[in-house]
């Protein structure tokens, strides 16, 4: 009897634990946006031998193109690697500062243990806050507006 009782305590405990988990929004399982969450090197400028974009930068001029980016790219940083939330930091920075400030406090209170940046054709791991100065120093701007102007 009491066994039977805490079978069913503990199932209604994850029915309930899986219930209140949040939906994700919708923008999640846009294309653009999948891509984005799934980079693993953060990398601006022309790459390889034929000078095209990487798939981060290609993911991130897509979603800067898209009407109400921003919920686009603030679904990339909640779910994305920590690549990818540089991309969506490297947006934030110019389109809201709260919500910039808000998501780089984020990463800085829960950093990830490095951050894959190509540097000189490799790509090579840095320290968060090496990569965060560069973002919040405006390293990046240049490639947001860029992209943003092909809207």
């Amino acid at each position: 009897m009491r066994i039977g009782m805490l079978v069913t305590l503990i199932a209604s405990c994850v029915c309930l634990l899986g219930a209140s988990a949040p939906p994700k929004q919708k923008e999640f399982y846009d294309p653009d946006v999948q891509k984005l969450i799934a980079v693993n090197v953060f990398v601006f400028g022309s790459v390889g031998p034929a000078g095209e974009l990487s798939p981060g930068e290609q993911a991130f001029a897509a979603i800067l193109k898209k009407s109400e980016s921003i919920r686009f790219v603030l679904a990339a940083f909640d779910h994305g690697t920590p690549e990818a939330k540089c991309y969506a930091l490297v947006a934030l920075r110019e389109m809201s500062d709260a919500l910039y400030d808000t998501s780089e406090l984020a990463v800085r209170k829960n950093p990830p243990a490095s951050i894959y940046v190509r540097q000189g054709g490799e790509d090579k791991p840095l320290h968060p806050s090496k990569v965060l100065a560069a973002i919040d120093g405006g390293q990046y701007r240049k490639y947001y507006q860029a992209h943003a102007e092909d809207r």
